[in-house]
């Protein structure tokens, strides 16, 4: 046997003076005790005559502390382990998942680009690939690289050609394809959606000019608990996503929203007539988590109806909702303390049940399913129906996988996009802790304006309309600015990139260091109240932007997991928000209005400023190690 097929024995030999162990390192070398005469080296003793057996010691025990580190090295090397063989699977299944929904579409993937959108230079290359791959009968378009597709299983190949499957094309029925409704009647369908979304933040800052008069009430006497207030809200925001996207990819969109509503409307009647702060916490928190479940749909909605092209308005439009809610939250609580009387807390609580049921009352009617799955599974059950036939059958109801399998696939999937997919958490981080700052400047605004201006809470509320508005605003304008440079750069560069939809948040990300520190120091030193005032309207503008980048840039990124991706943002910012909420009193109690958003805008500067640009530099090599995100 030649040496250089010679099997290391790292349990019998130890390195040799200078020689670094070759052993692995998750697993610590154990050596022979030979009395007062070293072990020979490796290739010595595989030589020589008398190594036919291995030789004869005793093993030292390793100390406890190294069993345990042994232990946690080798439980981590198991759990990713799992979590690599997961995401093998989740990204095979759904690379096949989006090529039967583009062949249930008509159309190719959205990692694909439009003829008119790019050049021909890429396109011949992987026509040939695309019409193997999808089974033809698509409609053209000129490509850009995209990821490589496994081709599907045989059985997914006949089924296709087969001729009960049931399609939009087969069923004659292409009105029912959410890409293809009219743009008037898709924004409409978006903004029932953005409704949804708004209820929630709404109902998550609506008490923060309540908070003394509820402790009055209830009991709650530290800063703290008042602070959990709000901050159990953002933790149960935390949860809900994560379990209600997933869901969504599974059941549709529609029916996540409606029962999430319900559920919601149900456990803030409890929160307005609880009796103890105990009472009130728990139902917070659940309230929080299934209004919070809802938020991810409209960015789900926004990828199921528009195309990549089009997502700069309709997701500048869904994103007005979750940012302006907890702007209008304090302006409705602090009019109703400051109108009604300290005593009428309770009808903070009844306004967002209210709100909630009128939405739920709309969306019933006018709400409809967006997601093309669920829309052509329900199709199939309808055509069994009506012609008794059960061989009709959609691609999407060809299972692989036990209910069980596919569910556990499904929820851990955004854990899995924030622990393993660096181009979701380093965008996800960023705006995390700018929502985080963000809500800190929300709750700060009764204090600022309570303290330093001596205003009373409704007219300390009315400075969110500032917020709101730079919302409002800067949100549009940046959606259609989006649009059009993003056309430009895929023009330009012949192909479509994520990357594209980051130039904004470039800018947005030195606005918003600058517009906490107008804020923070002009309300320090009493500046007339329009000093302030614009700063947080560049502060909502800033924020709302970069909320716009991220969702548009994971939306694209990940295709059919954008609900996911952008849960998994959501779920991330929120447990920040919930993080930075638990010390904001003693933070503005030690250093004052100007040293606290100053503090802030450090923060935000330095996790914010490198990242639009490392993701557009790096963006391309982090897909290229992906298992998951488009590679073109």
């Amino acid at each position: 046997m030649s040496s250089r097929s010679r099997p290391s024995i790292p349990f019998f030999s130890s390195p040799s003076p200078g020689e670094e162990s070759t052993s692995h390192s998750f697993f610590p070398v154990h050596y022979i005790r030979r009395g007062s005469h070293p072990a020979p080296a490796l290739a010595d003793a595989w030589a020589s005559e008398t190594a036919t057996h291995a030789p004869q010691g005793k093993l030292i025990p390793t100390s406890g502390e190294d069993n345990a580190m042994h232990t946690i090295r080798r439980a981590l090397t198991d759990m990713h382990d799992a979590f690599d063989r997961y995401a093998d699977q989740d990204a095979e299944e759904g690379a096949r998942f989006e090529y039967r929904l583009a062949r249930a579409r008509e159309a190719l993937p959205d990692n694909v680009a439009y003829a008119e959108d790019i050049d021909g230079r890429e396109a011949s290359r992987h026509n040939n690939d695309l019409d193997r791959i999808t089974g033809g009968g698509l409609y053209v378009r000129k490509s850009s690289h995209t990821r490589s597709e496994p081709i599907p299983k045989k059985e997914n190949d006949e089924s296709a050609n087969s001729a009960f499957l049931v399609t939009f094309e087969s069923t004659n029925s292409h009105q029912d394809n959410p890409r293809n409704w009219s743009f008037q009647y898709r924004t409409f369908v978006l903004l029932i959606y953005a409704l949804f979304s708004l209820t929630g933040p709404y109902a998550s800052s609506m008490i923060s000019p309540a908070a003394i008069s509820i402790g009055q009430d209830l009991g709650i006497h530290t800063s703290l608990e008042q602070n959990l207030l709000v901050g159990l809200y953002m933790l149960a925001f935390f949860v809900g996503p994560l379990l209600s996207a997933p869901l969504s990819e599974a059941i549709g969109r529609r029916h996540v929203v409606l029962t999430c509503s319900i559920v919601f409307i149900c456990f803030n009647i409890g929160c307005a007539v609880a009796q103890t702060s105990s009472q009130l916490l728990v139902l917070r928190f659940f309230s929080g988590m299934f209004s919070g479940a809802i938020i991810p749909m409209g960015g789900g909605a926004v990828s199921d109806m528009f195309e990549v092209h089009e997502r700069g308005i309709s997701m500048a439009i869904y994103t007005i909702a979750p940012v302006l809610g907890p702007c209008i939250g304090p302006l409705v609580g602090g009019w109703i303390i400051q109108g009604w009387g300290e005593s009428e807390w309770r009808w903070i609580f009844w306004t967002g049940t209210f709100l909630t049921a009128f939405t739920l009352v709309v969306g019933f009617f006018f709400a409809r399913e967006t997601y093309a799955p669920r829309i052509l599974t329900l199709k199939a059950k309808q055509v069994r129906k009506e012609t008794g036939d059960d061989r009709f059958y959609s691609a999407f109801e060809v299972q692989s996988e036990t209910p069980k399998q596919k569910l556990k696939r499904y929820l851990l999937r955004p854990v899995i996009f924030l622990f393993t997919e660096i181009a979701v958490l380093l965008p996800a981080l960023y705006i995390s802790v700018i929502y985080a700052c963000f809500y800190l400047c929300i709750v700060s605004i009764p204090r600022v304006f309570g303290t330093k201006y001596d205003y009373r809470p409704g007219i300390s509320a009315l400075q969110n309309i500032s917020l709101g508005s730079g919302s409002v605003i800067c949100c549009q304008l940046g959606g259609r600015f989006v649009d059009h440079l993003y056309k430009h750069l895929s023009t330009k560069h012949g192909r479509r990139r994520p990357e594209y939809k980051l130039p904004l948040m470039m800018i947005t990300v030195f606005v918003l260091p600058a517009a906490m520190i107008l804020f923070g120091w002009t309300a320090q030193y009493r500046q007339v109240w329009i000093a302030p005032d614009i700063g947080l309207f560049f502060i909502g503008g800033a924020v709302t932007g970069s909320i716009l980048q991220v969702q548009m840039y994971l939306a694209d990124l990940m295709t059919i997991y954008a609900a996911s991706a952008i849960s998994a943002a959501t779920s991330l910012r929120s447990l920040f928000a919930f993080i930075f909420l638990l010390f904001s009193n003693a933070m503005f109690d030690t250093l004052d209005i100007g040293w606290s958003l100053s503090l802030l805008a450090l923060i935000s500067a330095v996790i914010g400023i490198p990242s639009p640009f490392l993701l557009y530099r790096y963006g391309p090599y982090l897909r290229s190690k992906s298992k998951y995100c488009v590679q073109g």
